[in-house]
């Protein structure tokens, strides 16, 4: 049976840490540290995993940064980064710096699930439109929420990765025929602009 929830109910809004300079750039150590920017990285479309900056525990407790657990739901949460409405899910436990805001799931919502929830999602809308808009943790957790069984959550992600997988495929073969096109296209032009062999 579904029931209608806040967010904040069966999730949790929570916001990113400062990162300061001297942290940044390390690559050997082992706790990814998120910045809105890792968002565009190549393979960083759905999932994340490539990170530009590695902490290890004794950073973060100098930081007094906090480490966020896999599944975690993450989105830009301040300025015009917000507009570009990029959600993503952490594969491992991370941190993030605090232009990030995530959501962490409980055990009522798959992770999976609270992701398709989330492209659905307009963050301009949750913020407060100032001309540097910004996202609160408690407008987050405000957002009414249906909440289906476990089993149901199961069986929605399936039937829309199977339909976004046909739809994809789709745009790939109508991409494929554009480039054929486009290649003809100028096929033609070169064979007609090209100059004549006959005097």
């Amino acid at each position: 049976m579904r029931k209608t929830v806040k967010l904040g109910e069966i999730a949790k809004a929570v916001g990113g840490n400062g990162f300061p300079k001297k942290y940044q750039g390390y690559k050997n150590k082992d706790i990814p540290f998120f910045k809105v920017s890792d968002m565009n990285t190549d393979g960083n479309e759905k999932f994340m995993l490539k990170s530009n900056n590695f902490v290890d525990v004794n950073d973060l407790k100098e930081m007094k940064a906090k480490l966020h657990p896999a599944g975690t739901i993450i989105f830009p949460k301040i300025g015009g980064a917000i507009s570009t409405n990029k959600k993503r899910i952490l594969t491992k436990d991370a941190a993030f710096d605090n232009n990030v805001m995530g959501v962490v799931p409980s055990n009522k919502i798959l992770p999976e699930y609270l992701y398709k929830f989330f492209l659905n999602i307009d963050l301009y809308e949750l913020s407060n439109k100032a001309a540097l808009p910004s996202i609160k943790n408690g407008t987050v957790n405000d957002i009414d929420f249906v909440l289906p069984p476990l089993a149901e959550q199961e069986r929605i992600v399936a039937k829309l990765d199977a339909a976004f997988a046909k739809i994809d495929g789709t745009i790939e073969g109508s991409n494929k025929k554009i480039n054929e096109l486009i290649s003809l296209k100028s096929a033609i032009l070169k064979q007609e602009l090209q100059p004549s062999d006959v005097a």
